[in-house]
């Protein structure tokens, strides 16, 4: 939910996406939904038990117990034989967040708000967001790589990978999302080479999460 192509290393303190003009339409919902969740939090006021504490998780892309589309995508490109394509030259670091740690933070975020309900001197998580990762910062393509091998995959003798420049692959989705806009009056985006997807698989994306431990008592577990 933050702008730009590239996120190094933001804290919860960051520029929000629907501040910038031009920023992915994906990014500013989530912007303005975090901003809208976060404006309902009300503490309660006085012994009467009344109020509703409220707060945000932010977690990157996220895998693993019923995950639709990380796996599910790295798996469909191996059925493909897209193994040996990649975009960018693949040094770009990235935070990801497993199903685990993010149920386990939602777990910690609710006792938390629990704990500050009763007692107002605890330390404040409502109306505030948590950045939450696995806490294991590693390169993007490393990510499918991993989900190749442990479905049998391994590169042959000889193999090459075919590498676009992210400059190319910007303007190649740059085009392509002008020509979806102009022949479908702007209803759909690419599937394959948008410009998010650009983004994501060339430039760094990373979180801290300094606060989710310092208050939930979040300890991530790592990842793949």
């Amino acid at each position: 939910m933050a702008p730009g192509p590239e996120h190094i290393d933001l804290d919860e303190s960051a520029p929000l996406a629907d501040t910038i003009p031009g920023s992915h339409p994906y990014a500013r919902t989530k912007a303005q939904a975090n901003k809208i969740v976060l404006k309902v939090n009300k503490p309660a006021q006085g012994n009467d038990g009344s109020g509703l504490l409220i707060a945000c998780i932010r977690a990157p892309i996220v895998y693993g117990e019923r995950d639709l589309l990380s796996i599910p995508g790295s798996l469909e490109a191996l059925e493909k034989k897209q193994t040996g394509f990649q975009l960018g030259d693949g040094s770009n670091m990235w935070d990801f967040a497993s199903a685990d740690n993010v149920a386990m933070a939602h777990v910690l975020l609710a006792k938390a708000l629990l704990a500050r309900h009763r007692d107002p001197t605890a330390p404040k998580v409502d109306g505030e967001a948590f950045n939450i990762t696995d806490g294991e910062r590693q390169r993007f393509w490393d990510f499918p790589r991993t989900i190749w091998k442990a479905a049998g995959w391994g590169p042959q003798p000889n193999e090459s990978t075919r590498v676009m420049s992210p400059k190319l692959a910007l303007a190649v989705a740059m085009v392509l999302e002008w020509l979806y806009w102009v022949f479908t009056s702007g209803i759909k985006r690419p599937g394959l080479l948008s410009r998010q997807q650009v983004e994501y698989s060339c430039f760094e994306h990373t979180y801290q999460i300094g606060k989710a431990k310092e208050r939930l008592g979040l300890c991530a577990c790592g990842g793949v």
